[in-house]
């Protein structure tokens, strides 16, 4: 497994936010959502007044077409809490997609195809000059980089993709995982305590 520094993850961040994916890859490493999982997001799974995001479905390839499928364990139904950053990329995010019911559709309007996701992931990583990794790989960092550095850094990347967002969210950059077991995540520090 690769996974990206924190210095990498801001620029991986700066050219998806150039290319205009930005919001994918960082709900991603908001919730650790595996890749048919992220696609398999609708609109209706999300509540953005509460706060709180359902695990529904998966997208994948299946005889060569984009399906929607059940997840592959009763426990991978789930809710998880959004943090108010994420709830804010949200938000961008309906207004870039207008009345599709999917959070991020394909230029068809149907669910984004598993191979897309992969392909722009390596297109963004090589523009932005840093080493190929899986999709599995990029999603690491919600469980392993929880530290001062990644939070920090997230932290710093997030108020300069939506200026606002630090004012809203003070204090409030929280990534966890509500009552999973298996892998727990401490929730991110404020920026005052390293000060």
């Amino acid at each position: 497994m690769k996974t990206l520094t924190s210095d990498q993850l801001g620029a991986f961040f700066q050219e998806a936010r150039d290319s205009g994916v930005y919001e994918l890859y960082y709900l991603d490493l908001a919730t650790g959502l595996r890749r048919g999982e992220l696609l398999g997001l609708k609109w209706t799974d999300i509540d953005l007044d509460r706060g709180v995001l359902k695990i529904q479905r998966a997208i994948s390839r299946q005889n060569g077409k984009v399906v929607e499928a059940p997840l592959k364990t009763k426990n991978a139904y789930r809710t998880l809490p959004l943090s108010a950053d994420a709830i804010s990329v949200l938000k961008m995010q309906k207004c870039k997609v207008g009345n599709s019911e999917w959070v991020f559709p394909s230029p068809s309007g149907g669910p984004m195809s598993p191979d897309s996701v992969l392909h722009m992931l390596q297109r963004v990583l090589k523009r932005a000059g840093l080493p190929r990794i899986r999709f599995h790989d990029l999603r690491h960092p919600y469980v392993k980089h929880t530290t001062k550095i990644f939070s920090l850094r997230l932290m710093d990347f997030q108020a300069q993709a939506y200026p606002d967002a630090r004012r809203k969210t003070r204090g409030a950059c929280q990534l966890h995982r509500g009552g999973q077991s298996q892998s727990p995540v401490r929730p991110l520090c404020n920026r005052k305590q390293f000060s």
